[in-house]
């Protein structure tokens, strides 16, 4: 294998005038050798000089293989009469040896000169190409295959053409979410076509959306080994395999990522203002086929901005400033600030996922953060269970916590804990969605507080492919608070919580990638109505709203209006080259009386060389908890 791996560079670089089924073998080739596997490596030569017995490129990686294998060039028979099945029909060679001048054969170096002669001996009639071996290999029993060195005649080519199997059931079950109706007909096709290598494919993809990897894995290479043997009009099944089989791999190496997040979020000095920025850093260990273990590190740092008890008493929003009597009489500085760092720990499978961790430690309140998914099928349906127990991220209030300097009272540090059920199915073209979700909030000092919630909406794709993507998804989201805690006095916790909130939204959402580059685009409008109920001032302290009753300001008043808004984000992503990828992330909301921005830039490491194209969907390395 020392001698094969010297010549492999040589692939490709020599085949960008090739013709395209010439082309198509050399890249098979290359990934054979990638998979250690000599014995296909050799096939896939033997098929090569059938199509152009003179090929440079095999004729040298044969040569190199017989002189490392030690084995002596045995001319073979000659079989030059046509139709012989270990000779190509010549005509077919015509237009490929007018190309040959524009491929010399790679100059061996001086370590390779003795197999000059064992090159020379090389003709037209394959006298010799048929003996020359790799080093033997021992693939398993099922993995064995024979490939044929003729070629299909076009006669034969269309009457394959007319008899393929029908495969447009398979994809619709499965482009519809009906994953087990598209493996049963996929199974029905491979009995029927145990042979064809474009219903292997199928019935490995169908395998893969139903989570059987490893029968996946061992179907698309056996995709890829009919293929080879199958005529020119289907070597497209080999190409495609590949890329799935080298996405399988990706999932079978470690990798480790790292990202930076800043956001920008306006509002009063020291009080609902929020400058922030998270590094965070990912490590995922995979474990075979079936998921991964990972481990996530955000450092938190929050700026709401500085002022003092003097500038917060006029609007009494804070702390305890709207009590004149407990102010000091001069003004103290007040700094809104947060540093910590968070430790997750978890693990993704397909079909669920789990974490456990904590809240950024530092803060003024650090505990337990955790979260489990799951999901399946009922029916034509899938569903999705999500419980989780997460920080409150809108404000420095709700996810650090803050001291009032007048009453050195802690208050905040607001956590969720909800539960969340998702349906989605798919109906004329359309793929609709329901969800409901109950969750509680709770936190030091803070009244606690309940949201409902439910939305409908559906995907509707205008087009997709394999390498785009453009849908829009109307919605419409319902939530309800049991009290108001948009305010940041102590007993409040500094996040939105209407009453009533009902909202339309338009996301339109396109995807593209090329090559190296993808490139994300989300556009949402949306419209809706709310309502918030007046809440007491210190709900929590009876003491400090006697308080604030004498001095008039018990309460905060309500609201209710309609409101328009808009989102926009988009996502880049760049592999720079075979084991590092970066991207950014820039999102945008603008709503009546809500602002806020955010830039997200990232670096991945893959342990491994990745062959395939850039991922269509992008994969960032945002902080857990969100920001």
């Amino acid at each position: 294998m020392t001698l094969l791996a010297i010549s492999l560079p040589s692939f490709g670089a020599g085949g960008q005038g090739e013709p395209p089924e010439v082309a198509q073998l050399l890249e098979n080739a290359r990934f054979w050798v990638e998979h250690r596997r000599p014995d296909l490596v050799r096939q896939v030569m033997r098929k090569l000089l059938a199509i152009d017995p003179q090929q440079p490129e095999a004729l040298l990686v044969l040569g190199l293989a017989s002189t490392a294998s030690g084995s002596k060039p045995v001319p073979v028979p000659e079989a030059n009469q046509a139709g012989s099945p270990s000779v190509p029909n010549p005509a077919r060679n015509i237009r490929h040896v007018a190309r040959r001048s524009k491929h010399p054969s790679p100059r061996p170096s001086d370590q390779h000169v003795p197999l000059l002669a064992a090159l020379h001996t090389f003709t037209p009639t394959l006298k010799i190409a048929t003996v020359m071996s790799l080093p033997a290999s021992t693939p398993a029993p099922e993995q064995e295959a024979v490939i044929e060195a003729n070629v299909a005649p076009a006669s034969n080519v269309e009457a394959t053409d007319k008899a393929a199997p029908n495969l447009q059931p398979v994809w619709q079950a499965l482009e519809q979410g009906r994953y087990n109706e598209g493996l049963r007909l996929a199974r029905e096709l491979n009995v029927r076509h145990p042979e064809q290598p474009d219903v292997t494919r199928a019935l490995a993809l169908a395998l893969l959306d139903v989570g059987e990897r490893g029968m996946a894995r061992a179907s698309l290479e056996l995709a890829v080994r009919q293929a080879l043997e199958a005529p020119p009009s289907l070597f497209w099944v080999a190409r495609e395999s590949r890329l799935t089989l080298q996405a399988l791999d990706d999932r079978q190496q470690p990798t480790l990522s790292a990202g930076v997040t800043l956001v920008q979020k306006p509002g009063d000095e020291a009080v609902s203002r929020l400058n922030s920025q998270a590094a965070s850093f990912r490590m995922r260990m995979p474990r075979g086929d079936h998921g991964h273990w990972f481990v996530h590190v955000d450092n938190v740092q929050l700026d709401a901005g500085r002022s003092n008890t003097a500038l917060l008493a006029q609007s009494g929003e804070w702390g305890s400033t709207s009590l004149t009597s407990l102010q000091p009489w001069d003004a103290m500085a007040v700094r809104g600030r947060a540093s910590g760092t968070a430790f997750i720990a978890g693990y993704e499978a397909d079909h669920w996922q789990a974490d456990v961790g904590t809240s950024p430690i530092g803060f003024e309140f650090a505990d337990l953060s955790a979260g489990l998914s799951l999901k399946g099928q009922l029916g034509q349906s899938d569903w999705r269970l999500s419980v989780a127990r997460r920080p409150v991220t809108s404000s420095l209030l709700a996810y650090g916590g803050q001291r009032d300097p007048a009453t050195g009272i802690v208050w905040g540090g607001v956590r969720r804990s909800s539960a969340l059920l998702q349906f989605s199915t798919t109906w004329k073209g359309l793929q609709p969605f329901a969800e409901m979700e109950a969750a509680t909030y709770r936190g030091r000092e803070v009244q606690a507080n309940r949201e409902h919630a439910a939305a409908l909406g559906a995907d509707w794709v205008l087009s997709r492919g394999a390498d785009h993507y453009l849908a829009v998804a109307p919605v419409l989201r319902m939530r309800a608070f049991d009290n108001n805690q948009n305010h940041y006095s102590v007993g409040h916790g500094g996040y939105y919580s209407p009453q009533s909130s009902t909202t339309f939204s338009l996301p339109i959402q396109a995807a593209m990638r090329h090559t190296n580059l993808s490139w994300l685009l989300r556009v949402a409008p949306s419209w809706g109505h709310a309502s918030t109920a007046s809440a007491a001032r210190f709900p929590t302290r009876p003491d400090l709203q006697a308080m604030a009753a004498e001095q008039g300001r018990a309460f905060y008043g309500a609201s209710s209006g309609p409101g328009a808004g808009w989102a926009l984000q988009t996502t880049l992503e760049y592999r720079m080259n075979s084991h590092w990828t970066t991207g950014m992330r820039l999102s945008m909301e603008r709503s009546t009386d809500y602002a806020r921005d955010s830039l997200h830039l990232y670096l991945r490491w893959h342990e491994k060389p990745q062959r395939a194209p850039v991922p269509l969907w992008p994969s960032t390395v945002l902080p857990h908890a969100g920001l």
